[in-house]
């Protein structure tokens, strides 16, 4: 009988890969800020969350489509169909 055992649940729970990722995006923002000026400005951080907002919401209403069982299709996908519907 095999058991699959949890051993947590949340952000302590990554593996070595995900931490890794975490990481190196955190590096990358440090390298970025002590290389430029002006790249860890509150300006700077309204714009990358405004150009990625989109991207987000599509992801979270994709998200509760596949917990709900619905179909798997790629954001990409959607991304592109929103675009030619909107105009």
């Amino acid at each position: 009988m095999n058991v699959v055992r949890q051993s947590g649940t949340g952000v302590f729970s990554m593996n070595g890969r995900e931490w890794s990722l975490l990481v190196a995006c955190l590096l990358a923002v440090v390298i970025f800020s002590v290389a430029s000026p002006h790249y860890a400005t509150p300006g700077n951080a309204v714009t990358v969350l405004r150009n990625s907002v989109e991207l987000l919401l599509i992801g979270l209403g994709m998200t509760l489509l596949l917990a709900m069982g619905g179909i798997d299709v790629s954001i990409g996908i959607v991304m592109g169909l929103a675009a030619i519907a909107i105009g």
